[in-house]
């Protein structure tokens, strides 16, 4: 294919059914709690067809991931101590659906510990919220995979900020 030429292009993603149950209790007035557990079916995510109509030389059919089923769980609260005023804070676990044999570093995904903290403040028809999170991801010795470049130690951490407004009619 020239450079600069033209290939039509085109996929199909099979996304993963999820099943979750989540419960929640208000224990007080002021203080409620709530647990989730989620199952997700990351293996029919199995492999991303590359379909070109002009492929370049040495493009693969498909990119394997091979995914596999994961779950989740999380447990969060919020505490209403001031008239107006919330706190709230969560921990969840996600387990990853990538294997050491298909990991790639554009995507560092490891079993995820998150820890969340947020302050919110709501009158009748104003709520403002700032949240904070952690994202403390396991670190990851890569030593089989299928292309030995990405072999290696992998360490990831993220945070996370949201700052929200809210009008209600």
């Amino acid at each position: 294919v020239p450079i600069g030429a033209r290939s039509d292009f085109a996929t199909d993603v099979n996304f993963p059914m999820e099943v979750g149950i989540a419960y929640g209790i208000r224990l007080t007035d002021e203080i409620s709690v709530g647990v989730d557990f989620e199952w997700i079916q990351f293996s029919s995510f199995d492999t991303l067809p590359l379909g070109s109509s002009a492929p370049p030389p040495g493009l693969p059919a498909g990119v394997d991931y091979k995914f596999k089923n994961t779950f989740t769980l999380g447990i969060g609260g919020e505490w209403r101590f001031k008239r107006g005023w919330i706190a709230r804070a969560s921990y969840h676990f996600f387990e990853s659906p990538v294997s050491d044999k298909y990991f790639r570093p554009s995507i560092p995904d490891a079993n995820q510990h998150v820890i969340t903290c947020g302050l919110g403040y709501e009158t009748d028809h104003h709520s403002f919220d700032f949240g904070y999170g952690i994202d403390f991801y396991e670190e990851r010795n890569i030593s089989n995979n299928v292309n030995p470049q990405f072999n290696g130690n992998y360490d990831t951490m993220v945070h996370l900020f949201a700052l929200n407004y809210r009008y209600r009619f």
